[in-house]
């Protein structure tokens, strides 16, 4: 019998909408002729997904959680600095064993403008740092684990005075405590709100 895979993920943005442009702004947007952002303006974004695989053949389970809030504060017109934070938890069950492990990642996010005014096209880079505690029957482990560097190109499209579309290309560079290093290539789309 073939191997089943059930897996479920689940985006949702976190948005803090707050008090809305003047009217003038918001057209002013919206006629790419001015840039929706300044100093002291400040942006929210984040996901939570959750996904599990089954393997009937051989009893296993794999369920994963993640979250990841993000904060960006502009302290110029078109440069602004912030952070991520990451959550996540794996859980691999079979007749066996039961393990869990936890990853908590921090790092802080430089992300700079190249216009004024639409396309408002940025460059964001981020360094993280993770500890991860893991527990497997009798065996227990919590340290750091890996640090990892992200360099990502994308674009706001804004559907309201204070809420944008971002999609974005994204690279990640991932070493290892054993200085084996990973290299991944990402496309997606994240949903910011703006207070400006």
């Amino acid at each position: 019998m073939k191997d089943h895979f059930i897996g479920l993920i689940l985006i949702i943005s976190i948005s803090f909408p707050n008090h809305i442009l003047s009217q003038q702004m918001t057209d002013s947007i919206s006629m790419g002729t001015i840039s929706p952002f300044h100093k002291r303006a400040y942006a929210f974004s984040g996901s939570v997904s959750y996904s599990s695989t089954s393997y009937p053949k051989d009893e296993q389970t794999l369920k994963s959680f993640t979250m990841s809030p993000t904060f960006l504060y502009f302290t110029s017109k078109k440069f602004a600095i912030g952070g991520q934070v990451t959550y996540s938890s794996f859980r691999y069950q079979n007749k066996y064993s039961d393990s869990q492990t936890n990853i908590l990642g921090v790092g802080p996010q430089f992300r700079l403008y190249f216009f004024d005014a639409e396309p408002l096209i940025f460059c964001t880079i981020g360094i993280f740092m993770t500890n991860t505690s893991n527990k497997s029957g009798d065996y227990k482990y919590e340290g750091p684990t890996h640090s990892y560097g992200v360099v990502s190109l994308g674009i706001d499209v804004f559907i309201d005075s204070n809420l944008s579309l971002e999609p974005f290309v994204e690279y990640r560079k991932t070493i290892l405590e054993s200085s084996i290093s990973t290299n991944a290539m990402t496309f997606g789309i994240s949903f910011v709100a703006f207070n400006f």
